[in-house]
């Protein structure tokens, strides 16, 4: 006698189960998209590859292309603008990885109003380690070393009246103090040390002078 096995009915899912796995895939690619579209959310612009100095004209080797995340708020020149961009003169100085503006691009208007550019010669020994533009600093001179002068000698022994005092000093040297911001350091080229350039107030600039590099010391200011 023959068993026959009984036939099998296959199962069907109730319809509630199936429209909750096709919500959640749908949530799913949703959620792909969001994520896709967050990390894609860059735009392709201009930064300077090198330091370009006011007033020069922008070559391909000064500009590189960057991604970076688009903001509504900040204007940036787009990557599509080199050719544009390529001849045209650095309104303001411009340091490498810099994001290139419109407002960078032009006629110089370097330095800004009511302000001016001075290039003082700084020792090695008074001159901070790490300077770099955008550092806040003071420039430190003696009076003497603005008008080129040696300082006094001080009064000695042998100058003086026997079974009189020695004659006083002369008076000290007077310090002048001026704050403003680095723009570049360079290497001096007849004298050992650097040249530091600093953006100072217009009615600071002729206090300097050309100052010696042995009177000179850079103070370097936190972040305020």
């Amino acid at each position: 006698m023959t068993h026959t096995p009984p036939a099998i009915t296959p199962r069907r899912l109730p319809v509630a189960h199936l429209l909750a796995g096709l919500l959640l895939i749908a949530v799913c690619v949703l959620l792909s998209l969001q994520v896709y579209g967050r990390v894609d959310d860059r735009t392709s612009a201009l930064a300077a590859a090198r330091d370009v100095p006011a007033g020069q004209e922008l070559t391909a080797a000064d500009l590189r292309q960057v991604m970076v995340g688009a903001d509504g708020g900040v204007h940036l020149v787009p990557a599509t603008d080199l050719e544009k961009v390529v001849g045209r003169p650095a309104a303001v100085p411009l340091h490498a990885g810099q994001l290139l503006a419109p407002s960078q691009l032009g006629p110089s208007t370097w330095p800004p109003p009511g302000r001016a550019l001075i290039a003082v010669g700084v020792g090695e020994a008074h001159l901070p380690t790490g300077v770099v533009p955008g550092a806040q600093v003071s420039i430190i001179a003696t009076a003497n070393a603005a008008a080129g002068k040696p300082p006094p000698a001080a009064p000695s022994a042998s100058t003086a009246t026997p079974g009189q005092p020695a004659p006083p000093a002369g008076p000290a040297s007077p310090v002048m103090h001026v704050r403003g911001t680095v723009v570049a350091v360079t290497t001096a080229a007849e004298q050992p040390g650097s040249v530091v350039t600093v953006l100072v107030a217009a009615a600071d600039a002729p206090l300097l002078g050309v100052p010696r590099s042995t009177d000179v010391a850079v103070i370097v200011w936190g972040a305020a």
